[in-house]
This record gives C-alpha cells, sequence and structure tokens, in this order.
C-alpha cells in the first residue's frame, strides 16, 4: 500500500482513473493527484469516503481452469496485444516469453517460451511437498482449532446445514463424529 499526499491547491476537478488494465502503468497512479492508498487485499471492508474521493476497484481474472503453462503460448500473445494481460505478467504466470512486432501485434519467442517454462517447473518441483505431508499438517490444524474465525465459522455452519456434507467432510479429512471447529 502507498500513499501520495494531495497539496491545498490542486484541482479536484481532474481526470480520474476509470479502469487500470495495467498495473505497472496504471491510470490510478497517472491521473489524480492525491491521496492514494491501494491494497492487493480481495476484500475491502467498508471505509469512509469524502467528497473528492475517487474508489477503484480491479478485478483481474479469476483462477481459470487447468495449468497455466498448459496454455496455448500463442493464445497469451493474443491476449497481450488486446491489453488483458502485460507482457511481464505473461512470462510469470504462463511463461511465456513474448516480443513486440511492428504494428502492435505480439510473437512468441519458442525457445525463451519453453526455458521459462522449465524454469517454473523445477521451481514448482523445488516447492513441493507430498499430499500425504500436506493432509497430516492440514488435519492437524483442523484438530487443533487452529482455523481463523470467519472459516471455522463457515465450517460451523455448513455443518449445522447439511449432514451429508458433515458426513463427507469429516470422512475426508478422519475427524471424530463430534468434531467442531
Amino acid at each position: 500500500m502507498h500513499e501520495v499526499a494531495l497539496t491545498e491547491d490542486e484541482d479536484l476537478q481532474a481526470a480520474y482513473p476509470v479502469h487500470d488494465g495495467d498495473p505497472s502503468r496504471g491510470q490510478l497512479d497517472e491521473l489524480p493527484r492525491g491521496r492514494h492508498r491501494r491494497s492487493d487485499e480481495s476484500l475491502m471492508m467498508p471505509m469512509p469516503f469524502e467528497r473528492g474521493d475517487v474508489y477503484l476497484s480491479v478485478q483481474r481474472g479469476g483462477p481459470g481452469l487447468g495449468d497455466p503453462l498448459a496454455r496455448d503460448p500463442v493464445r497469451v500473445a493474443e491476449d497481450i496485444a488486446a491489453s488483458r494481460l502485460s507482457a511481464d505478467r505473461a512470462e510469470t504466470i504462463y511463461g511465456v516469453v513474448a516480443e513486440e512486432e511492428t504494428g502492435g501485434g505480439w510473437r512468441v519467442d519458442a525457445a525463451a517460451t519453453q526455458a521459462a517454462r522449465q524454469s517454473i517447473r523445477d521451481e514448482r518441483g523445488r516447492r513441493a511437498r507430498p499430499v500425504r505431508e500436506w493432509y497430516a499438517d492440514e488435519r492437524r490444524r483442523l484438530m487443533d482449532g487452529g482455523l481463523i474465525e470467519p472459516v471455522a465459522e463457515m465450517y460451523r455452519s455448513s455443518l449445522a446445514l447439511s449432514a451429508r456434507w458433515g458426513d463427507e467432510f469429516k470422512t475426508f479429512w478422519d475427524l471424530p463424529e463430534d468434531f467442531q471447529p
């Protein structure tokens, strides 16, 4: 989160942002002068606003389906050309290295893309852990009451609303019949 102070003599009738396509060069940073509050949180709690305040909420897509590294690099380049994705994020997320061509199109560098994707796979392998270890840690967290309150309340509500769901949940996590988060 960062803030920029507004000076008394600045024109409050200035242009204001209506979208923020590329977060590294967004309208939110370029257009309004004043105090900025930027948050990467996906949930904003209620806050007071004053006359002249601008609120810009940007949603950057959803989780999608499948492995991002399996996405056709040409389709990723089309997204860059259409300003739906920046070139740096294409490389970070999809492992696609693309270069801008004259005329506004983007060309995929196949060799660099293959290398970038292999690098991402290698990093995944270094961070990976067996599912049985993850499962044991998560089950221990459930049994020890290590859930944040909103999640614990969601589980309590779900258990109360559906006996079938509760049975499946308890069976999957090998929890005692009287389990309550």
